[in-house]
């Protein structure tokens, strides 16, 4: 599992920090202690400003992967040329669990959230090629995602991108495998 680091110079930060501090180490140590610091305004926003830098990547490719597992592209996968195949109305979802270590002083604090993305498609025509999914043409597309820390959500679901119809997207080559 791929961790993400995240110092936090509390002689720096001293007045934002010591409101968090006060709470104590042995607080921090447990759930509840840890979300009440992911609360702190200065820590909320080196903790997320660590999650984004660990899922910068191509989110329609990550997400598209969904497609490779339905029966229908399989029966397509061997046909010569390219193909296209539609799909209506639905919605991919993809999690992801970045681990974030933070620390403030000499204390160290393992937490392992999770993002759900979810990207909420009107229409999709796929174009297949060599038994790969090689781009696609979609109608309208929100993509949301919701942050969680265990079982407990941070905060509601957010909007972070909206396509107008229709859009295309070339997925990095050579595309997405169908097994």
């Amino acid at each position: 599992m791929d961790t993400v680091s995240l110092r936090i110079d509390a002689a720096e930060q001293a007045a934002a920090l010591a409101r968090a501090l006060d709470e104590g180490t042995a607080a921090a140590c447990r759930d509840a202690g840890l979300l009440a610091r992911a609360q702190e305004p200065l820590v909320r926003a080196a903790i997320w400003d660590a999650i984004r830098r660990k899922v910068d990547f191509d989110l329609f490719d990550w997400l598209a992967e969904g497609w490779t597992a339905r029966a229908a592209l399989r029966k397509l996968k061997d046909e010569p040329g390219p193909v296209h195949h539609g799909l209506g109305g639905h919605a991919i979802t993809g999690v992801l669990h970045p681990v974030v270590t933070l620390t403030i002083g000499t204390a160290e604090f393992t937490l392992r959230f999770t993002v759900t993305l979810i990207a909420d498609f009107d229409a999709v025509m796929l174009t297949l090629a060599g038994g790969r999914i090689t781009d696609f043409v979609a109608g309208a597309c929100d993509v949301s995602v919701q942050a969680g820390y265990g079982a407990t959500p941070l905060g509601a679901p957010s909007k972070i991108a909206s396509f107008t119809s229709p859009f295309r997207h070339a997925l990095t080559p050579p595309g997405l495998a169908i097994p």
